[in-house]
């Protein structure tokens, strides 16, 4: 029987959901009964040691049930800051234009927030958005909050006052986070859609002064390439985002950027 309640008690600890509570809550009243049973069940040899064996797990059950708020607590925040300003723009100039605009939000664990709700404020009457959101449960982490956004007149800028509401598992208090959301409209004299089929970069090789902002990568791997025994190494990424012309530059000695391979402290 000792066997039994340790092991359970440490599955109790590996668990890190809504089952907790439920089980703390099971074993505890386990633990009751069996202690306001125990002349009945056990012989008085056995009850010496037995019931003040229970009568100590009790004790550890409540204090752990005093403490499971640092288990079950969560918080939740904006990824970023107390105001959001969102770095892609939107075509807020685009007439009855329904748009998604999706604010990063993190549950700081270690538990999760429960029935998960937003109201929303916007500061323009130029625009339609949804009120509230049931955004159901949330595990700790990031996830996405999105908003859907009905142009009605044209807009430079919106504003939003976000209010998020949330339960902790164990606590009969409402939690709450507030802050701002601000968006910015695209440029509209700007054919955004022909972009869409353009290359951003250019299919040359940078040479010279055209390239720049790469002394970091050149100095690390310079210097794998100057060890007494040459370390191998590998350049990826997307195309045309100047693989090759690093190499180029690796390539040739003569070039600036070898000055500055002893500028930086690269770990071997």
């Amino acid at each position: 029987m000792l066997k039994f309640f340790y092991e359970r008690s440490d599955k109790l600890l590996e668990i890190k959901d809504e089952q907790f509570g439920i089980q703390l809550n099971e074993l505890k009243d386990l633990v009751a009964e069996k202690i306001k049973h125990s002349k009945e069940l056990y012989g008085e040899l056995l009850n010496f040691f037995y019931v003040p064996f229970l009568n100590t797990f009790s004790v550890a059950l409540k204090k752990l049930d005093e403490d499971s708020n640092k288990i079950l607590d969560c918080t939740l925040r904006p990824a970023k800051s107390s105001t959001y300003k969102a770095e892609k723009k939107y075509p807020l100039y685009e007439v009855e234009r329904e748009i998604k605009i999706t604010i990063p939000l993190i549950n700081g664990g270690p538990g999760i927030a429960y029935n998960v709700t937003s109201t929303i404020i916007c500061n323009s009457e130029l625009v339609v958005v949804d009120d509230e959101l049931n955004l159901g449960d949330m595990r700790p982490g990031e996830f996405p909050f999105t908003l859907n956004v009905l142009i009605i007149e044209p807009v430079n800028e919106i504003s939003f006052d976000v209010a998020i509401h949330w339960n902790i598992m164990g606590q009969v208090e409402e939690k709450a986070l507030t802050f701002q959301c601000n968006i910015q409209s695209q440029d509209p004299n700007v054919n955004w859609g022909s972009l869409e089929y353009k290359e951003p970069y250019s299919t040359e090789i940078a040479e010279g002064d055209e390239f720049v902002g790469r002394k970091k990568k050149v100095a690390v791997l310079a210097k794998r390439l100057l060890k007494p025994r040459m370390q191998s190494s590998y350049i990826t990424g997307q195309k045309r985002v100047g693989k090759t012309s690093l190499l180029h530059i690796l390539a040739h000695r003569e070039h600036p950027f070898w000055r500055n391979v002893n500028a930086y402290s690269v770990p071997s």
